[in-house]
């Protein structure tokens, strides 16, 4: 089992998230693809562990000065925690633009298949050796926004983790 954070669901849990799925209606849609992907153990645990790093100061400062808990949440927490959230999405976005096994379950129409999947049933439609190079043409345009993710996000992803690992 891979053990990057958001590398995709534990085997154990894909026939109750489907049940799930199939219950609400959502095989084949949006939400099935996004819902899932947002409840991520490491993300959790690192979002919280970086929040308490916040000096309560900081907050406290804020209500003496009059601000109610959402302005504080958007002037105050939500600027410092940036670098966390940058963080989180370079490791999360690029493991659900490439996750193949949960979208080849849920997904039945073509309209609505990722990219790995996609290519999977390309190369399932094309037999022969004479299709690879536009499977392989695929799986290169395929790697370029994470590529591309990774690239914009780089300044964010660095201060986040050195920012992460000052407080203890």
């Amino acid at each position: 089992m891979d053990a990057r954070p958001g590398a995709g669901r534990p085997p154990a849990t894909l026939v109750p998230n489907y049940v799930i799925l199939r219950n609400l209606g959502w095989l084949d849609s949006y939400q099935g693809y996004i819902v899932p992907a947002l409840a991520k153990a490491f993300v959790v645990f690192f979002l919280v562990q970086y929040l308490h790093s916040i000096p309560d100061e900081l907050i406290q400062a804020a209500r003496v000065d009059g601000a109610g808990e959402w302005r504080i949440w958007w002037q105050i927490v939500l600027p410092v925690l940036r670098p966390a959230l940058a963080a989180m999405s370079i490791f999360i976005v690029p493991a659900e633009w490439n996750n193949f096994l949960w979208p080849l379950i849920i997904v039945q129409s073509d309209q609505m298949a990722n990219v790995p999947v996609a290519i999977a049933r390309l190369n399932s439609y094309c037999t022969g050796g004479r299709h690879q190079g536009v499977i392989m043409a695929a799986g290169l345009l395929a790697s370029l926004p994470t590529i591309a993710f990774f690239l914009l996000f780089q300044r964010y992803f660095t201060r986040g983790i050195v920012l992460s690992g000052l407080k203890g």
